[in-house]
């Protein structure tokens, strides 16, 4: 009798380890697979953006919003590039530039000319845009080139010599104050 009541209890807690062990297995294999699907959804979203902001680009619609110029911190609300369409806005806000445009900085706007959007090879790569920039009170075109990388991460040169690092963003979705231009 002893040993049947240790039989039954030695059966007995070895079922409940292994109950116990595969429900562990289930919830961790449903965790790997909800996080597995959040990744691909996350990564689906970040390309369809990407592919969005090559569209903007092509279609010479868009914002780059400063966030530094080489190592020094910007607002991108205030300091940014604007391209609508033939029309171009650059505004600076430093403490360096007399607060022309009401709003701390200078705000320039100008006319767009020998536009190129070169779009990326692969999903992954950069995409680029390259313009001439123009104001009535430059006395030439400054060239600017732009390289978007996934995510919207962006480059520029302006002249080839400033770094200014940003984001690349749809019109709708920035957050620009644009001052106003007293020269033009």
């Amino acid at each position: 009798m002893k040993l049947m009541a240790k039989l039954v209890l030695v059966c007995s807690l070895a079922f409940f380890f292994i109950y116990t062990s595969a429900g562990q297995n289930t919830s961790e294999s449903v965790k790997k697979e909800d996080r597995a699907t959040k990744k691909q959804e996350k990564k689906e979203k970040e390309e369809a953006n990407y592919k969005i902001l090559q569209e903007t680009a092509q279609n010479q619609q868009f914002v780059v919003e400063f966030t530094r110029i080489n190592e020094v911190p910007l607002t991108g609300s205030l300091n940014f590039i604007k391209v609508d369409g033939d029309v171009v806005t650059m505004q600076v806000q430093t403490p360096d530039i007399l607060a022309q445009n009401g709003l701390g900085g200078r705000t320039w706007n100008g006319q767009l000319s020998d536009y190129k959007y070169t779009p990326a090879k692969e999903l992954n790569k950069p995409f680029y845009v390259q313009f001439n920039f123009r104001t009535k009170t430059t006395t030439g075109p400054v060239e600017i080139t732009i390289t978007v990388s996934k995510g919207g991460y962006t480059t520029v040169y302006m002249g080839g010599n400033t770094n200014i690092y940003g984001d690349f963003v749809v019109p709708d979705d920035s957050q620009i104050q644009q001052g106003l231009d007293m020269k033009n």
